[in-house]
């Protein structure tokens, strides 16, 4: 609820560097700004107030001691104090009344000011005054006229506030030199109050303003967790576990991005049963998963969860599952395809490479490191004898990682791998989407289960499959040349 306020101190910082403005219009703009610092105060102190003990941030038990010290200042209770009273003189001014006269010809000589009222003139048709129609004595014998040319900046050049709204295309010239004099008087009456306000001249609502951003950043994390629980889908309050500890455990873990996606997709459906979760246990049995299956069986899906859920964790977000338990990492390196970069001059084996090296510049023993296909651009014997010793190398780094591929023989030489390298990070094998059977659909496609759980790998990448799919199997194709007669 304080937002719009927030945003009211913003667009007052903003307006303090336009030039040319009168000084009632000044002290307004000054007045309105402490009313909103105060408004601010208050509704802090009353929110911090209401959460009592409970308060566990550090940073909001700053902002929570800042508030109460800004409270006990005696400026700023003075401040609280008068603003009230100063407000009410100064918006209490909604109309001047002024006395003119008029020479033998009923031209208008002189002008004096009589009252100034706390009520607006109206319009009125002469007629209707004369016959006392209108016994209002604040409605006025003829139409009111607007200081504001269609223009929308006043005749004293000042811009029209933006709650005014006037269909007068053309301003009698007679009234410039008037409202001029009626502004010029205006801002004695106002000098009071600027006299004031000085003594509150270092009330700065300047970090409260900057409050916004961080607000919203956090406003956005609960919006994030109420629109995933509505949608049927666990969110959870990580424990952070020590950096030293390097573990990432996460129940029934899933991609937020793919959950939010369907939710767009398919706003007020329950998402519980159609989003597959999946457990997570990255710690002493096992931190570095090689991760194998078919095409579509959740790989990539699966990668993207676990990077996810660990920003949502360090930036003090709730995470996707029923339960987590998160080391923080001091990086998170990712390595998935890109299109060639031609103008490298390097080829697609060579931009693979010089992006791996860069990541092993920076890479620490308390890093995430998740490869997605990497090394698939030569060929199969070359891309298998280098990942072995990548993987060697992060088992030797500590690090946490997970390489998705579709080198079987990778993953079936996990327990070789471990017993020949020396560290403290295993390898573990993990497949995607195993089957109990392999019935197929009508369609010709297998039914995916999404779930990833550690196995020995299946040993192919379902590409027979993926070819039914598309027509291009091989009894397909021979199907297909015979209909046409290129084959008997």
């Amino acid at each position: 609820s304080l937002l719009p306020t927030l945003d009211d101190l913003t667009a007052y910082h903003f307006r303090h560097n336009v030039q040319d403005t009168s000084p009632l219009y000044e002290v307004a703009w000054r007045a309105g700004e402490l009313e909103n610092v105060v408004t601010c105060i208050t509704a802090l102190a009353e929110a911090f107030t209401a959460v009592g003990d409970h308060l566990q941030s550090a940073g909001l038990r700053a902002l929570r001691t800042e508030i109460q010290r800004i409270q006990t200042d005696e400026t700023y209770q003075t401040l609280a104090r008068e603003l009230p009273g100063l407000l009410a003189n100064l918006r209490g001014s909604r109309s001047l009344t002024i006395g003119v006269n008029l020479d033998q010809h009923l031209q208008p000589v002189e002008a004096a000011l009589l009252s100034v009222n706390n009520v607006h003139f109206e319009s009125s048709g002469f007629l209707n005054k004369f016959f006392g129609k209108n016994p209002n004595r604040w409605t006025g014998l003829a139409p009111v006229h607007s200081a504001y040319a269609s223009s929308g900046v006043s005749l004293i050049g000042v811009p029209m506030p933006p709650e005014i709204k006037t269909s007068q295309n053309q301003v009698n010239p007679l009234m410039i030199p008037l409202f001029r004099d009626l502004a010029q008087v205006l801002d004695k009456v106002c000098e009071p109050i600027s006299q004031a306000l000085k003594s509150y001249k270092q009330v700065n609502g300047r970090f409260l303003a900057n409050l916004r951003t961080d607000l919203l950043f956090y406003l956005a994390a609960y919006h994030l967790v109420q629109r995933l629980q509505a949608a049927g889908l666990p969110m959870t309050r990580p424990d952070i576990a020590p950096p030293e500890e390097r573990v990432f455990q996460v129940q029934d873990n899933y991609n937020v991005n793919l959950a939010l996606q369907w939710n767009s997709d398919r706003p007020g459906t329950d998402l519980g049963d159609k989003v597959v979760g999946n457990d997570v246990e990255m710690g002493e049995n096992g931190r570095i998963f090689i991760l194998t299956g078919p095409n579509q069986g959740g790989k990539t899906t699966y990668i993207q969860a676990i990077g996810l859920t660990q920003i949502l964790a360090q930036a003090g977000f709730y995470v996707p599952g029923r339960q987590a338990r998160i080391s923080p990492v001091d990086a998170i390196f990712t390595h998935f395809p890109v299109e060639e970069k031609l103008e490298r001059g390097t080829g697609r084996f060579g931009d693979e490479a010089q992006r791996l090296s860069e990541i092993f510049a920076a890479v620490s023993r308390h890093s995430l490191v998740l490869l997605n296909e990497s090394l698939a651009s030569t060929s199969a014997w070359e891309s298998l004898y280098l990942a072995q010793d990548l993987l060697r190398v992060l088992r030797q780094v500590g690090t946490r990682a997970i390489y998705a591929t579709h080198m079987h023989e990778l993953a079936a030489n996990v327990d070789d791998l471990n017993a020949a390298t020396a560290g403290d990070s295993l390898l573990l094998s993990l497949v995607a989407s195993r089957m109990d059977s392999e019935s197929d659909s009508a369609d010709g496609w297998v039914q995916r289960s999404y779930k990833i759980v550690p196995g020995r790998p299946l040993g192919r990448s379902y590409a027979n499959e993926l070819a039914r799919r598309y027509g291009v199997s091989y009894e397909q194709l021979l199907d297909l040349l015979q209909k046409r007669g290129i084959l008997k």
